[in-house]
C-alpha cells in the first residue's frame, strides 16, 4: 500500500498509513455517431415456403414482421422462391444496445455526440464548448461555437456523468456508459441566417473545411480537483505540454473537422403536388426545365456526341414524357425521375441507378453532393437511402423507402403541394446541366438500341423498316413507354401490312394472265425502293396506333402520343 510520509534531517521522521485516494479524472473526449441495435426475444424457427406464401402473411402467422424476416435472413427485397428455408424468430422487440462510433469530422447541421470518458465521476456534471482550432473559420481563434443542444442554441454544452441513458428502460446496455458524459448537438444555431453565413464562410476556404477541438470543463461547478489527461501526444507519444491539459483534438492530426453543408435542394424551395394514380397517391414534381431547352444541346452535336436528327426526334419523343428535372413517386415503382423517367423499382435496382453509377463514374464530386452527402447510398447499382441530419436512422429501401417518400401524400392532401425532403436533392441532381447530358446521352443510346430490335419473326432491324425521323419516333417512344411490346407490336403491324399487300397483289393476279401478273411485296425493306416511304407510313398508321401502352382512364395513351409525334416531326 503506497504510502505518504514527510521527512527531515531529524531523526523523527513521520511515517503515515497509506490514505486511497480516488482521483477524479477526465480520460478522454470526442465526436461519435450513435448506433442503435435493436434486441429481439423469442425462440428461433424455420419455414419452408409454399406456393401462394408472401412475406407479410408468413410474417402474420408466425408473430414477426417482414423487416424482421429480411434482416435475418439477409433479403434485399420481398422476394422468396417456392422451397426457400426462412429463419424466424418472433418479432418481441427487447430494447436496444447502443454504441457510437468515433468520427473526425461532419457537415454544417448534421447531429453528432460528444463523448467524454471519465474515472470515479458518477454524476459529475460537465461543460464543454467547441472551439475554433489553428485560424480563423466559421468564428474567431478559440471563439465557442454555437450549436443546438435540446432544441437551444448554447455555446456551453452540459452534460452529467453516467446520466444520459439513466431514465431510458428501451436501453439495454446503459451500465456500458456510466463512466462517460455525453452529449447530443446539432452542428448549427437554430436561425436559418446564421447557418446560411456558415455555410459561406465555409465555402471561401480553401478545402471548404474548418477545424474545430473540444474544452472539457469538470472543476468550475465541482468542490474537488479534476485531473485531465488529454490525448494529445507528441511525436514521442508524451504529454505535449504546449496545450491546455484540458483541451482535446487541438494539434495536427486530431482535429475536429467541419464542412459546408450540402443543401440538398433544401434551397430549391420545393413543392411536391399530391397527386392520384389508379389507388395510389404519391408526390410529383413536374420540372421547369423542357429538354429542348437543354444548355448543352450544341456542345453535343458539335462534338459529334448527338446528331441533328437524333436530337429532333429526342426532344419530339420526351415531350410525351415529362421535363429534364421532374421527379414522381405514385406508381409501383419507388420514383421515377427525368425526361424520359428512368426508374428505382421495389428493390432498389432500374435504369436510374445505372444512371447515377455512369454520373458517379463521371463526375465523383458531384456524386458526393447530390446523392451521397444527401443520404442517398448507391451499391452495385442499388439505390437506397439513410436521413443523414440522423446518425440513428436506419437505412430505407424497397416498399419501406416508397412509403417513407409518399408519407403525407393520401387523400387528405389530394391536390396540394407539400415538402418532400427525401426527394428535394433529386430534383438537385436533375437540374445539374452534367447530369442533364447523361439524360440526353442515354435517350440516343436508347434510340439507337431500339432501332436495331428485330421485330418478332422477322430478319431486319426496325430501322430497315422505319427510316424515317417519325418511324424512329414512334420505336423510342414505344420503348419508353412499354420496352416488352415494341418487338410483338411492330411484328403485328408488319404482319398486317404484308397480308392487305399480298391480297391485293392475289386480287390484282386473279384475273391475269401469268405473264402479266403482280410480284409480291419483298420481305426485304432494302428493296422497297421509291416506295419505302408509302409503305413506312401505311405501317405506321397501323402500329402507331395500336401499340400496347399505358392507359389513361381506361384508355391507350398511344394514339395521341402518335398524333403528336406526326405534328413535332
Amino acid at each position: 500500500m503506497p504510502i505518504i510520509s514527510q521527512s527531515n534531517n531529524s531523526a523523527n521522521s513521520l511515517s503515515i498509513p497509506a490514505i486511497e485516494v480516488e482521483r477524479k479524472l477526465i480520460k478522454d473526449a470526442y465526436f461519435a455517431i450513435r448506433k442503435d441495435e435493436a434486441v429481439y426475444e423469442g425462440e428461433e424457427s424455420t419455414y419452408t415456403v409454399v406456393s401462394g406464401d408472401t412475406l407479410g402473411e408468413i410474417a402474420s402467422e408466425h408473430n414477426t414482421t417482414v423487416a424482421k424476416i429480411k434482416a435475418d435472413n439477409g433479403l434485399s427485397s420481398t422476394l422468396i422462391t417456392i422451397g426457400q428455408e426462412l429463419i424466424l424468430s418472433a418479432a418481441t422487440k427487447k430494447g436496444d444496445n447502443i454504441s457510437f462510433e468515433k468520427i473526425n469530422g461532419a457537415k454544417v447541421g448534421d447531429e453528432v455526440y460528444i463523448l467524454v470518458e471519465t474515472e470515479n465521476a458518477q454524476d459529475l456534471d460537465l461543460k464543454m464548448n467547441i472551439k475554433q482550432g489553428l485560424e480563423k473559420g466559421i468564428v474567431e481563434l478559440d471563439k465557442e461555437l454555437i450549436v443546438q443542444q435540446d432544441e437551444k442554441n448554447v455555446a456551453i454544452i452540459k452534460s452529467k456523468v453516467g446520466n444520459y441513458f439513466k431514465d431510458d428502460e428501451n436501453v439495454l446496455n446503459k451500465d456500458d456508459y456510466k463512466d462517460w458524459a455525453i452529449a447530443k448537438v446539432i452542428l448549427n444555431p437554430v436561425d436559418d441566417d446564421t447557418t446560411k453565413k456558415w455555410n459561406e464562410d465555409l465555402d471561401k476556404l480553401k478545402d471548404k473545411k474548418s477545424k474545430f477541438y473540444i474544452l472539457v470543463d469538470g472543476h468550475s461547478d465541482n468542490d474537488f480537483y479534476i485531473t485531465y489527461h488529454g490525448r494529445n501526444p507528441n511525436d514521442e507519444g508524451k504529454p505535449d505540454h504546449k496545450t491546455t491539459p484540458n483541451y482535446w483534438l487541438d494539434i495536427d492530426g486530431k482535429w475536429f473537422e467541419i464542412e459546408k453543408a450540402c443543401d440538398c435542394g433544401k434551397s430549391l424551395n420545393l413543392k411536391f403536388k399530391c397527386v392520384k394514380y389508379g389507388s395510389q397517391y404519391g408526390p410529383v414534381y413536374f420540372g421547369t426545365t423542357k429538354i429542348d431547352a437543354y444548355s448543352g444541346w450544341n456542345n453535343l452535336v458539335t462534338q459529334n456526341k448527338v446528331s441533328s436528327e437524333e436530337k429532333e426526334i429526342i426532344i419530339a419523343v420526351t415531350k410525351n414524357e415529362g421535363k429534364l428535372d421532374s421527379v414522381q413517386s405514385y406508381d409501383s415503382e419507388i420514383f421515377s425521375a427525368g425526361s424520359v423517367q428512368k426508374t428505382v423499382n421495389s428493390s432498389g435496382k432500374g435504369e436510374f441507378p445505372k444512371q447515377v453509377t455512369k454520373f458517379k463514374n463521371d463526375f465523383p464530386d458531384k456524386y458526393k453532393e447530390f446523392f451521397e452527402d444527401c443520404g442517398w447510398i448507391l451499391d452495385n447499382n442499388t439505390l437506397s437511402y439513410k436521413d443523414p441530419s440522423d446518425s440513428s436512422s436506419t437505412k430505407l429501401t424497397g416498399s419501406t423507402l416508397k412509403t417513407k417518400i409518399r408519407e403525407g401524400f393520401d387523400s387528405t392532401s389530394y391536390e396540394s403541394k407539400l415538402k418532400c425532403k427525401i426527394l428535394e436533392p433529386i430534383v438537385k441532381a436533375m437540374k445539374d446541366p452534367d447530369f442533364q447530358s447523361l439524360q440526353v446521352i442515354d435517350a440516343k443510346k436508347r434510340l439507337n438500341k431500339v432501332v436495331k430490335f428485330k421485330p418478332s419473326g422477322y430478319s431486319y432491324e426496325i430501322k430497315s423498316y422505319l427510316k424515317s425521323k417519325l418511324g424512329k419516333a414512334v420505336a423510342l417512344d414505344h420503348h419508353i413507354n412499354r420496352p416488352a411490346y415494341v418487338k410483338p407490336d411492330l411484328a403485328e403491324a408488319l404482319d398486317n401490312f404484308f397480308a392487305t399487300k399480298d391480297e391485293e397483289v392475289d386480287e390484282y393476279n386473279k384475273d391475269k394472265d401469268k405473264k402479266d401478273h403482280k410480284a409480291k411485296i419483298s420481305r426485304n425493306p432494302n428493296e422497297w425502293g421509291e416506295n419505302h416511304s408509302d409503305y413506312e407510313t401505311i405501317i405506321l398508321e397501323d402500329y402507331g396506333v395500336n401499340r400496347r401502352m399505358s392507359k389513361r382512364d381506361g384508355v391507350s395513351v398511344a394514339p395521341g402520343r402518335y398524333e403528336h409525334l406526326k405534328t413535332e416531326l
